[in-house]
């Protein structure tokens, strides 16, 4: 499952189903669009963070937000290729962060 909503509506997303599954979280905070999470602008915690909280079953691993759709349409290069972009992951559970991995590659 590729989160990718405003994140101030992460709460609309279905956590029962989602236990278990590896969720990619492709959203950012932004307080103008998402309301003010007071603890994200304290650096009391993270929107991920509030996330993998929330879907306290899901394996969340944070990827796709730092890199804009249209740089994936039109400079993806396939594994071996010079210039090829670069996609950051992060999360806790190694073996959810090796699926997303691959399935980025």
């Amino acid at each position: 499952m590729v989160v990718a909503i405003p994140f101030g509506r992460y709460q609309d997303l279905p956590a029962d189903p989602l236990a278990g599954k590896i969720v990619i979280d492709a959203s950012n905070y932004f307080p103008n669009r998402d309301g003010v999470f007071a603890q994200i602008d304290a650096d009391g915690t993270t929107s991920s963070e509030l996330l993998r909280a929330y879907l306290v079953s899901a394996r969340v691993v944070k990827a796709f937000n730092a890199i804009r759709w249209t740089c994936l349409r039109d400079a993806g290069r396939p594994a071996g290729e010079p210039d090829r972009l670069a996609i950051p992951i992060l999360g806790d559970d190694c073996e959810a962060k090796r699926v997303v991995a691959e399935l980025i590659d």
